[in-house]
């Protein structure tokens, strides 16, 4: 992106990680606690698609923590993304949507620019990131931001 030119080194930010406050906000505190301590079932483990670790636990925070954060920008920006995957890809292990690369590209520009017709505040988040090949998904982040600086550059000055 930045060798793209469209964003600068300073306008990436780290997540920080989500707090327990904003988690709770979405699971009960029993959750969360076994969550925390690995201490899940083998059937919630298997829903989550991921072996358990403390790593495991400290992603899904930056990425709540992440996603917490594109919204804030958002509020002062307009627009902001948040990224981490890109599960309807058909070449994802969770592509169940199948949409091809242009298929995205095509439901990120129709979204984005009705979004940004209407006046509406956009955090994109993309989550999870399973795809066979990693030059998949950065490919479609880069494609995903493109189009909506793009678009943020179109409508400068519109509001």
């Amino acid at each position: 992106m930045i060798a793209a030119g469209l964003v600068s080194a300073a306008d990436l930010i780290a997540p920080e990680p989500a707090g327990d406050e904003h988690v709770l906000r979405a699971h009960d505190a029993d959750y969360l606690r076994r969550v925390k301590q690995g201490q899940l079932t083998p059937q919630e483990i298997r829903r989550i698609g991921l072996p358990w670790s403390p790593e495991l636990v400290t992603r899904a925070c930056c990425s709540v923590g992440g996603t917490i954060g594109a919204c804030r920008a958002a509020l002062q920006e307009g627009m902001a993304v948040s990224l981490a995957g890109a599960d309807p890809y058909a070449g994802d292990r969770l592509g169940c949507l199948g949409l091809s690369k242009a298929g995205l590209a095509d439901r990120d520009w129709l979204a984005l620019h009705e979004c940004r017709r209407a006046r509406l505040l956009v955090a994109a988040v993309m989550a999870a990131g399973y795809g066979r090949q990693i030059e998949d998904t950065v490919e479609i982040h880069l494609q995903t931001v493109r189009i909506a600086a793009e678009l943020c550059h179109l409508t400068q000055g519109a509001g």
